[in-house]
């Protein structure tokens, strides 16, 4: 399995079809296809929308075109996600069903909250391959260090227990995804590690900024944010794009 994080900083987005799909890269796809479900991936543009109108008729337009209330009204549902995987010695990730950690090691913990929709990831014959998460929300991501086995990743809370007794160590990350404001940028978190304290601080800072989310002012931007795969033995076939 590849990386997914070493292949997202080399990832060049590529728009093909007059700017009406995102090409996914390989790796990505491959890792999700390992583990069998939506896995985050760092949030990459979704030029286009098809929906219908009040007509009946089936639009394809720009996501720009639209306006920030018709862009939250195209993303009707809402999502909350723990993810953890296992880095090993070679920077590969290994995906967990498991909340609770078999050995120490390096773990990363993705907790995500998504206002979105679900569109068809196909390949480049316009064959399905599975589905992309296309819409708006915040993550919390942990990366940790752990000293000893049965450490609780099922929690974001739980790591800054574990930190406090000096079992993990690590940083945390915070990103808004695709919601915007002069508001949520004052209250926005700053990195730091991980330790009770700076959770709490993420935590509610990311409580203030969800409820801003419907706010007027506030910019709503939909983009890829997860992919699930539904076909992995057409993965030999590239490239591969959400429409």
């Amino acid at each position: 399995m590849f990386h997914l994080l070493r292949l997202l900083m080399l990832f060049i987005v590529i728009l093909v079809m007059s700017g009406c799909a995102t090409v996914i890269t390989d790796g990505d796809l491959r890792s999700a296809s390992q583990f069998k479900a939506f896995i985050p991936i760092d949030a990459m543009p979704s030029p286009t929308v098809e929906y219908t109108n009040t007509q009946g008729q089936t639009v394809t337009t720009a996501w720009s075109a639209l306006s920030n209330d018709q862009r939250r009204g195209l993303l009707p549902n809402q999502t909350s996600t723990m993810t953890t995987y296992k880095l090993d010695t070679s920077g590969e990730a290994k995906y967990l069903t498991a909340g609770v950690t078999g050995k120490a090691g390096t773990y990363r913990v993705v907790m995500d909250y998504a206002l979105y929709r679900s569109d068809s990831l196909v390949n480049a014959s316009g064959n399905h391959l599975g589905s992309g998460r296309i819409g708006v929300g915040l993550r919390i991501k942990a990366q940790i260090q752990t000293y000893e086995a049965g450490i609780d990743l099922g929690s974001i809370i739980a790591l800054g227990f574990a930190a406090k007794g000096n079992k993990v160590k690590g940083n945390l990350e915070v990103n808004c995804l695709g919601i915007n404001s002069p508001e949520i940028t004052a209250i926005f978190p700053s990195p730091s590690a991980i330790n009770e304290t700076s959770i709490q601080n993420a935590l509610e800072a990311l409580a203030a900024i969800k409820s801003k989310i419907s706010d007027t002012n506030t910019s709503v931007t939909p983009q890829v944010i997860a992919i699930r795969i539904d076909d992995s033995e057409a993965l030999e076939m590239t490239p591969f794009i959400v429409e």
